[in-house]
This record gives C-alpha cells, sequence and structure tokens, in this order.
C-alpha cells in the first residue's frame, strides 16, 4: 500500500479494515485520527464528546464532531477563497468549517470546529470525510465533492457504526 508524501502520520500506525476498505491513518492521543489532505489538516477529533476515531449510533441519531483543523499557506493561489469541506464519505459534503464562511484567502489559518451530523438511515459502516476547495463560499459550485470521491488515506477522519 502506498502512503502519498506529504501527508502527516503521527505517534503510531494504524490498518483500519471496514466495509472492505483498507487504509493507513495516523494516531494521536486516544486514538483520535489526524489526517493531512493537499493543504488542509484534521486532528483531535471527539465524536459525541470523546477523543475517539470511532463512534456506533443508532440510524438517524445526531452525532456531534469536535475537531482542530489548519490550512497551510496556498503559495501557489495566494489570493483564492479556500473552504474545507465536510460530511459522510459516501455522500455529498452538506457542510463546511466556518459555515459558508470563506476561511481564507490563500494565508496559513487554523482552529476550532464544532458540528452535527445525522446517521443514515441503513445500518452499516460510515467515514466522515473533508476535503480542501478553492470556492467562493461552502458548496458554493454545486453539490460534490470538489477533488471527486474522498481518498480514504487522507481524507478519512472518523468511521462511524450504524445499527
Amino acid at each position: 500500500m502506498k502512503i502519498k508524501y506529504g501527508r502527516a502520520l503521527t505517534r503510531a500506525f494504524a490498518v483500519v479494515a471496514a466495509a472492505g476498505v483498507f487504509m493507513f491513518v495516523g494516531l494521536g492521543s486516544a486514538g483520535a485520527w489526524n489526517v493531512t489532505d493537499s493543504l488542509a489538516s484534521v486532528s483531535n477529533v471527539k465524536l459525541n464528546g470523546v477523543l475517539v476515531s470511532d463512534v456506533t449510533v443508532a440510524h438517524g441519531s445526531t452525532i456531534t464532531i469536535k475537531f482542530k483543523w489548519a490550512l497551510a499557506a496556498n503559495t501557489g493561489c495566494p489570493h483564492c477563497d479556500e473552504v474545507i469541506q465536510l460530511g459522510f464519505a459516501n455522500q455529498n459534503p452538506d457542510q463546511c468549517v466556518g459555515g459558508n464562511n470563506i476561511l481564507t484567502q490563500g494565508g496559513a489559518v487554523s482552529g476550532k470546529w464544532k458540528f452535527t451530523e445525522v446517521a443514515p438511515s441503513t445500518p452499516g459502516s460510515y467515514f466522515l470525510a473533508f476535503a480542501f476547495d478553492e470556492d467562493f463560499g461552502c458548496n458554493f459550485s454545486g453539490p460534490g465533492w470538489a477533488s471527486g470521491p474522498p481518498n480514504p488515506q487522507t481524507q478519512y477522519f472518523a468511521h462511524v457504526t450504524v445499527t
């Protein structure tokens, strides 16, 4: 399995097998995943108030997600409007870090973000994902992930088992 250059892997490696998907993820304290893709990174993920990377919930229940995020300086496009899309990897992203606000125009920024997702109605294994995007606002250019379906190795930040 390949690990792309530029991906931050911290403290230890883990191989996760769920729904036929194998991936390497960086482990932080208490097993929370820390992932970096392109110019964006997510770390210290809390699911329902606990610093973990995996949660089991009933279908249709609300999941509270909190994490630290960062965008590196975009030297290739210093005036581009930048956002971080969020959602379940197998669906269109439904929100962004900062709501509809643009996070930066090329500069390095970071912060904390708290949001909720509703668990899918069908029991199974799901992943929460993020994606860096250059757009005029959250999902401004229409539905779908900006760079195509999220990459399990660099854009998944949590696993949700729905019962």
